[in-house]
Formats: C-alpha cells, structure tokens, sequence
C-alpha cells in the first residue's frame, strides 16, 4: 500500500532514477508546495527518456494514486464526476473544462486498467507544448488535491 511517506522517501532524483521514480518526487515536490522543483523533474524525465518517459511518469502518478485508496479494486470501470469545493455541486465530465476532464480519464483508464485507453488519452494531446504543459500538470494537480484532501481525512 503506497502511502505519502512513501513518496516523501522516493529517491527521483538521482542519477539512475526511471520515469517512476522522477515521477513519484514530482508528485512529492508538488504536494510539498514545491512546483518549480517538480516541473524540472518533469523535465528532467522528458530529456532523458523522451514523450514515453512522461507517458510512464503520468501513468506512475495515477497507479501511485490509485495504490492509496484502500476501497478501489484495480481493473474496475469508474463514473467520473466532480464535485466544485465553493458550492458542493456534482458535475459531469461533460461540464467541466477539457483539463480537468482529460486528467479524469487518465485516472479512471489506469483504475479500469485499460492501457489503450490511457495510452490514447496521452497520444490525443495536442502536438502543442503549453497544451501539453497544461494537461500534465491539470494531472498532477488533480492526484495532488486528492492525496492531499485524503490525508487530512476527507476526499476532494
């Protein structure tokens, strides 16, 4: 079962560290409120192992996520829907922005276990470096807010 602690103690940043591990200290660096730090681990993955290398760390981030709910059962289809924090209100992934809703589909094809799903999800983006910027990082924003609300006891 990977906890926070877990993360806190991944070793991403050294020399011989794969996509999972840069990706596991991203996640740390942007939980710890440390962004900048996780945009050059980020980078640091996508120079060393290429677009497949940041298919590997996003996919890492959402296992990693997915590991930490003890009441998910992996290879099990999920409905999405969002809750606004301000007003309480549920919405759909039809009414939400194009960010938030692809960073949903990421997490829900690796909770389905559906690799050609998460696979397309990440081959649809955009050949766009700010889009493909924003996407990876509404992603990492998303597990963030949800690790983050789960450890203080609660979900997002």
């Amino acid at each position: 079962m990977c906890t926070l602690c877990d993360i806190r103690h991944g070793t991403g940043e050294g020399s011989d560290a794969g996509p999972a591990e840069l990706g596991s200290a991203a996640l740390f660096a942007y939980l710890t409120g440390r962004p900048l730090q996780a945009t050059i681990l980020i980078d640091a993955c996508y120079h060393k192992f290429g677009q497949g290398g940041i298919y590997m760390m996003a996919t890492a981030w959402c296992d990693l996520f997915l590991d930490w709910l003890p009441e998910r059962k992996r290879g099990t289809p999920v409905h999405l829907m969002w809750k606004e924090t301000d007003t309480g209100l549920i919405r759909n992934a039809d009414q939400i922005p194009p960010v938030a809703r692809w960073a949903g589909r990421m997490i829900a094809s690796r909770s389905a276990g559906d690799d050609g799903a998460s696979q397309a999800l990440f081959d649809g983006l955009p050949d766009d470096k700010t889009v493909y910027a924003e996407h990876l990082e509404g992603l990492l924003q998303a597990l963030a807010l949800q690790l983050q609300a789960r450890s203080a006891g609660g979900a997002a």
